[in-house]
């Protein structure tokens, strides 16, 4: 499986000894399924080293690292002698750890390290810190353009997974309702019904609402996202018509037809 590094932190401590410094370096990375995952990997490795001239050592050494709560021991012997050169370093310890992230993409984790031995100096050392991972995109992205009522419109959905899947729900003045259910297609289409729509702009032309998508990972929700869309009332020009008669029996008796109208004296309809 392909990883991709994200990014590496160095955290400095110290040890018994002046001489001697120590040093654990983090490093980020998503394999190819970390957006499914919603994890990242993490290697920590541990440095011993010389703050100037070259000195040598050699024996055993108990060593931990503990990443987010997770400690991984290991005793380590060095023969004797063991050189460090002057700001130089020792690869003692590396670990590897699988970090999930909370249900928004993002994670804060701890990290330290340490060594203790009682052959050699320094007999100590140890570090720690905190490091803020790369946010992993969870909800997929939703867009609604607008629309007139009666017409039919398309929700668009940008994923991050391909086996995402999402539900994708209104809401529209005092109406709501579910478009679709858990669809593996990245474009919906929806025609609302116009009567029940047009009965939510009775006072005006138009009225914005909501769409919702659900974004499943299986049978799990890790997000929700939403956009707004605007409905429209149509405004075509009817072709209209108008005839009048006369409903005044003396008057259609003179004139012979109802369609005349005799000014002050006909009743027109």
């Amino acid at each position: 499986m392909a990883r991709t590094l994200k990014q590496t932190k160095t955290v400095t401590g110290s040890t018994s000894n002046s001489q001697w410094t120590w040093k654990h370096i983090i490093y980020e990375y998503f394999d190819d399924d970390y957006i499914t995952t919603n994890r990242s990997s993490i290697v920590v490795e541990s440095y011993l080293g010389r703050t100037s001239s070259t000195s040598y050592f050699g024996g055993s050494a108990s060593c931990n690292i503990t990443c987010d709560g997770t400690s991984r021991s290991s005793s380590k012997t060095f023969s004797y002698p063991t050189y460090v050169n002057g700001g130089g370093w020792l690869l003692v310890q590396s670990e590897s750890f699988n970090v999930t992230h909370n249900s928004d993409g993002t994670k804060s984790i701890s990290i330290s390290s340490s060594m203790s031995t009682g052959d050699f100096i320094p007999n100590s050392a140890s570090a720690s810190g905190s490091i803020t991972l790369t946010t992993i995109p969870r909800a997929s992205k939703v867009t609604c353009p607008s629309f007139n009522i009666g017409d039919s419109t398309v929700i668009n959905i940008e994923r991050y997974s391909t086996s995402f899947r999402h539900t994708i729900k209104y809401s529209f003045g005092s109406l709501s309702g579910t478009i679709s259910t858990k669809t593996a297609s990245t474009s919906v289409g929806w025609t609302p019904n116009a009567d029940d729509f047009y009965k939510q702009i009775i006072s005006s032309k138009s009225k914005t609402g909501t769409i919702t998508c659900e974004t499943y990972n299986g049978t799990t929700l890790i997000g929700t996202s939403t956009c707004n869309f605007t409905a429209y009332a149509k405004e075509a020009r009817p072709d209209v018509s108008v005839s009048v008669v006369d409903t005044n029996e003396t008057t259609i008796a003179l004139t012979g037809d109802s369609s005349k109208i005799v000014l002050y004296a006909s009743k027109p309809k």
